[in-house]
Parts: C-alpha cells; sequence; structure tokens
C-alpha cells in the first residue's frame, strides 16, 4: 500500500522529463556503476544509492537487489524488467518506500507533473497512465495504472507548453511513434490522443522541438493568440540537424558536422522579472566545434566534445551571438547526466563529478554550498556491514580527509551504545559498556570540534561536522573505541565492523 505522502520528482520545475545517461562514450577504464541520473546511482551488484534534500551524499536504498537501472531517480527497474516506485516523503527525503508497479515491462522515458501524475513508457513501446490521487492512496499501484490506447509501438515521450495571448497557459504531452508520428494530449486532463497531422517522418522530440529524418526541424509556438494557432512550424535557417536539446524555455541543435546551434531561450532579469525570448532565431556558436553533447543547467549551456571535453557558457543575454565564450569544465568525460540546475559526469577512471546548483545537496558531495563553479566529486557509493550484514543508513558515508564519516545514530547503535543529542548545545554523548564492565563514554562537541574519551580531550585528524541536519562521527575512531574492529576496503566501496 502506498503512503499518505507523495514525492515530488522536481523542487525547480513543475513538469520533469527522466533524463536517461544515453550519452556513453569509450568504455570506463575503471568503474562499479551501471548507469546513474542526476541524483541516482545503480551499482554493478545490482543496488541503487540516491542523494538529494536530507541526504547529502550516495544512500542505498534498502529492501531492493538486482536493480538494472533507475528512471527519473524514482522509477527503478529490476533485471527482470519488473519495475518499482521509489516514493519519498515530501518532508523528509529520508523517509522512503520501495512500491512495487506491476504491469510493466521495465521503463524507458517518464513525464511526470511533479506531484501526482506520471505518463510512462515502457520498453515494448506501450504508454500508461499513472495518476496517484488522494483518494487512490490505499490501492496498488498497479490498479493505478492504465494504458493508453493507440499508443503501442511508442520510441520517446516528452511534453510542450504555450501561452495564449500571454496569459493562460497550456501543457502537452507527447509521444512518438516508430513510424515517426507525433500524438499529443493535454497534460493533467483526460483528453484523448490525437495525431499532430504535420509532423512525419520524425526521429527525436524534445520540448517543443521536432527532429525530421531528413534534418530538418520543427518548433511548436511558445505564444499564441489562439488554441487553433498552436502547430509546429518548420525552422528556417538550418538543415541536417542530428541531434536536438532542449528544456521549458532554451533549445539548442548540433548537426551533422558536430556544430552547435542555439536556436531560442536567452534570459534576462531575475525572479518575477525573468523574461524568456521566445522566437526561433538559430545562431551557429563558432567558438565551439566538434560536439557531441548539450545540456542545459540553469542559465548556462554546456557542450561535450568527442574527445570527452566539456565547456560552458552562458545564454543569460539579450541575444546569443555567434562567438560566445566558451569555459572549461572538465576532461575524460566518458558519460553524462543533467538535471535542470545541475549535473552529473563519469570520467574514464570511473570518478563521478558534480557541477552547478548544489542548495538541496544535488551533487552528492556532502555539502550544501548553494553551488560550485568548478567540478567537485559525488561521494562514493560506500556500504557499511557490521559482523557481516549490511547496515541502512539515513544517509550516506562522507570521506573528509581520507577519513569516513557516518550519521550519528547509524551504526553505533547498533553496536550496542546508547546515544543522546543535545540539539541546544549541539553536542553527542555515546555511552557503552565494555564486556570487562567498564563503560566507555564518548563526547563530542560539534561547535568547537572539542572531543572527549571518559573525559580525556583527544585530538581528532579531522573534527565531526553536521550536514544539514544529519550529525557526523568519524567511523574509525569511535568504532575502534567502542571495542570493535574496522576494516575500509577503498577498491570494493565496503567498510567492515566487526565487534571484539
Amino acid at each position: 500500500m502506498i503512503k499518505k505522502w507523495i514525492a515530488s520528482l522536481s523542487i525547480a520545475s513543475i513538469l520533469s522529463v527522466a533524463a536517461i545517461p544515453a550519452y556513453a562514450a569509450p568504455a570506463v577504464v575503471k568503474s562499479t556503476i551501471t548507469n546513474f541520473e542526476s541524483n541516482s546511482i545503480v551499482k554493478k551488484d545490482g543496488s541503487v544509492w540516491v542523494w538529494g534534500q536530507q541526504q547529502s551524499a550516495p544512500t542505498q536504498v534498502h529492501d531492493i537487489s538486482d536493480v538494472a537501472y533507475i528512471v527519473d531517480n524514482t522509477f527503478i527497474v529490476k533485471k527482470d524488467h519488473s519495475v518499482y516506485f521509489l516514493q519519498k516523503s515530501f518532508v523528509d527525503s529520508r523517509e522512503q518506500e520501495v512500491i512495487p508497479i506491476e504491469g510493466l515491462y521495465g521503463v524507458k522515458e517518464v513525464i511526470g507533473n511533479g506531484y501526482n501524475k506520471y505518463i510512462l513508457l515502457d520498453q515494448k513501446g506501450q504508454v500508461y497512465d499513472l495518476n496517484l490521487d488522494n483518494e487512490d492512496l490505499e490501492k496498488p499501484l498497479s490498479d493505478l495504472l492504465v494504458p493508453i490506447e493507440g499508443l503501442k509501438e511508442v520510441s520517446d515521450l516528452s511534453y510542450y507548453s504555450y501561452h495564449i495571448a500571454n496569459k493562460s497557459q497550456e501543457s502537452y504531452w507527447l509521444a512518438l511513434k516508430k513510424d515517426g508520428t507525433v500524438w499529443q494530449s493535454k497534460i493533467n486532463q483526460s483528453t484523448p490522443v490525437n495525431q499532430v497531422p504535420i509532423l512525419k517522418d520524425i526521429v527525436e522530440i524534445k520540448n517543443n522541438l521536432a527532429l525530421q529524418k531528413n534534418g530538418s526541424l520543427w518548433a511548436f509556438p511558445k505564444q499564441v493568440s489562439s488554441v487553433e494557432q498552436a502547430v509546429p512550424s518548420l525552422v528556417k535557417g538550418i538543415e541536417k540537424m542530428e541531434s536536438i536539446y532542449a528544456d521549458y524555455d532554451t533549445q539548442v541543435a548540433i548537426d551533422s558536422q558536430a556544430r552547435l546551434w542555439f536556436l531560442s531561450g536567452t534570459v534576462t532579469g531575475q525572479s518575477d522579472g525573468t523574461k524568456y525570448d521566445t522566437g526561433v532565431n538559430p545562431v551557429q556558436l563558432k567558438t565551439i566545434s566538434e560536439v557531441k553533447g548539450a545540456f542545459i543547467v540553469e542559465r548556462d549551456l554546456l557542450a561535450w566534445t568527442k574527445n570527452g571535453d566539456v565547456f560552458r557558457t552562458t545564454f543569460q543575454r539579450e541575444k546569443m551571438p555567434s562567438n560566445p565564450k566558451f569555459e572549461w569544465l572538465a576532461k575524460d568525460v566518458v558519460q553524462v547526466a543533467s538535471g535542470s540546475r545541475h549535473i552529473i559526469f563519469e570520467k574514464k577512471d570511473g570518478s563521478l563529478w558534480g557541477w552547478g546548483i548544489n542548495k538541496h545537496a544535488q551533487l552528492g558531495h556532502g555539502t550544501y554550498e548553494f553551488s560550485y563553479d568548478k567540478p567537485v566529486p559525488v561521494q562514493k557509493p560506500i556500504v557499511v556491514e557490521l559482523n557481516g550484514k549490511s547496515v541502512p543508513l539515513t544517509n550516506g558515508v562522507i570521506v573528509r580527509n581520507d577519513q569516513a564519516f557516518i550519521p550519528l545514530r547509524s551504526v553505533f547503535g547498533s553496536m550496542g551504545a546508547e546515544i543522546k543529542w543535545n540539539a541546544e548545545n549541539k553536542q553527542a554523548l555515546i555511552t557503552q559498556k565494555q564486556a570487562n564492565e567498564t563503560t566507555t563514554v564518548i563526547s563530542i562537541n560539534f561547535a568547537t570540534g572539542e572531543t572527549k574519551v571518559n573525559d580525556k580531550l583527544v585530538k581528532l585528524q579531522t573534527a565531526p561536522f553536521i550536514s544539514g541536519d544529519t550529525a557526523f562521527l568519524p567511523l574509525r575512531f569511535v568504532s575502534e573505541t567502542l571495542g570493535a574492529k574496522v576494516n575500509w576496503s577503498k577498491q570494493d566501496d565496503k567498510i567492515s565492523i566487526a565487534m571484539q
């Protein structure tokens, strides 16, 4: 049964579309990862890890194994193609439940309205409606899964929206069939799915863009005076396009010569004064070449080149010039996944890195710094075992100065210790009776970093710290002080604790 709290697919937007990291380059030299997205990882051992909100580092999702991949950081697909919904509490993302959705054969794409309605495309090409209305929360999710008639043999999903007379807004989701036809229906309404007559031989759809087999581009308008005028038109001035990238307001494309084109969506102003240009006026960006992927992140355009470099330029300007300055961000990048405000990428050495906004711990770096101008490493997905059994953590392991830190209550309570936390003084008291009838008391002041064992000061290499609302302690120091033995196998990303 689904509990009475619903996960939000996106904090920054109302609508969202799954961002499957399909842009794989040469094989990674060393990697423990089979699939990752903007806020999740699937490891080769079949485990799945997530971060963001109250979890500042990759944290394992327990109660599920043999995972093949995850879509939209929410829909978990096992190796047998069965699908599970990762439900997180909107109040506290550490409260989560894995719920099966029977009737789906894997998941290829997802469109969500941010709260309770999803359009799903499975690996067989069938489209489904999954509506989590409040009155239906006690039903199995399979009872809420409805196949959409007439939408079989579908290869892709997307969405677009437009303003009518600069006042009301209409939003549609799109389905691209394998025969090249495009179908549409209103989001959040039980309306029929109709074919878009003018679009034929389409091979890719992104937001309001449709790429035709011959390399032509079609675009739905962003503003119209009536619903009848909301029909796509041919984008003039470009040809032989091979891929398209778009978000709600900004669109770019890459042509057959690996050249990058900016189509629309420069932005000026902030908050209520934010304005986007809406007319499609293609501009070839001549200061970048050999581009194989592009990503729109906040107000930056990122270009991923064929040699594995990632560059950035801003579109926060009145008009995009043909010679914008591109700043180098990273090299040796082999896979990329982006969110609306950040990006995660994997390097040849198997390491994961993040760049962009980090207000809600989107980068998995273990911090809540608002943003990072330079890429920072994503914390590794590290398993902690106690006497051979994996310990569920409320937050992932954070490594600082080559020391592993874990949440205050995650492991030490399982070791028989009594834990007290004084929120006002930010002080932790860990007490444990030893086998020889003596008592060990560890006192840690997170405000000053002062640490005592049985009232004697102890100098730590790296002081305990608080990340978000979670207190982190140095695992080896506390464990061994309480009489345990710790082994950290960095090659396997595993920490083993054995009680003596």
